[in-house]
């Protein structure tokens, strides 16, 4: 079971797993809320329930004539690690200025077909993550031996464990950050080596294809000059 804040207060997301061909009624899940938080059912309150499943897929093309996918029209992955919004707004980004391009006639039709060949093996590569940390997730099973007071070890053990099955969850800036595109067609490779795909550590680099490195500017950079300048009469 899964517990996450919505307000920082008593407002709360409750996600447990459902057997197969398992409908449990509003009650149900009130009474499961409450034994898994060690409260009485009256002391919870369900405002809404629905069923979902998550999926690990990515279209085979994310264009199609004047059709184009983004999001996750074009890539559906488990919400575990969080990278479903990411991935979709990236595709904006990359989309929004040849789209702009090709319709104001600076550019061919063929450029949207960069699209696809840019934004798809990423959207393989988190679909791949995320499925990933959903497997870390359910590899850890409920063991009720570890409410037993006399159990110290062995809830350590399980804290271990879940802290090294889950690290990919939260350590992920590697295949966030570094975004790169070395097979698009619009790329002009400059002879250096791409750079390893850690997709937990992510390393600026100034290589075609890759997101450009951060530069941090200091404050003289920010300064500005005063400038005197005679009004001019309306």
């Amino acid at each position: 079971m899964i517990l996450g804040s919505l307000d920082g207060g008593d407002l709360w997301r409750v996600t447990y797993p459902l057997a197969d061909g398992e409908a449990p009624t509003a009650g149900t899940v009130r009474a499961t809320i409450a034994d898994a938080i060690d409260r009485s059912v009256d002391q919870v309150e369900v405002l809404d329930t629905r069923e979902w499943s998550g999926d690990a897929v990515v279209a085979g093309s994310f264009r199609s004539g004047h059709v184009l996918l983004a999001g996750d029209a074009a890539h559906r992955m488990w919400p575990s690690g969080g990278h479903g919004m990411n991935t979709g707004l990236g595709d904006v980004a990359n989309l929004g200025w040849k789209l702009e391009a090709v319709l104001r006639g600076w550019a061919p039709d063929t450029l949207l077909d960069t699209y696809t060949a840019e934004r798809r093996p990423h959207a393989q590569r988190l679909v791949g993550r995320a499925w990933h940390n959903y497997r870390a997730d359910t590899a850890i099973r409920p063991d009720p031996g570890l409410d037993e007071p006399a159990a110290d070890e062995a809830r350590a053990l399980a804290a271990e464990r879940i802290v090294a099955t889950r690290r990919t969850e939260w350590h992920s800036l590697g295949v966030q950050l570094g975004v790169r595109y070395p097979d698009s067609p619009l790329i002009v490779p400059d002879g250096t080596p791409e750079p390893p795909a850690d997709p937990e550590q992510y390393v600026p680099v100034a290589r075609p294809g890759h997101r450009a490195p951060h530069l941090a500017l200091g404050r003289r950079a920010f300064r500005a000059r005063p400038v005197s300048a005679a009004a001019s009469p309306c």
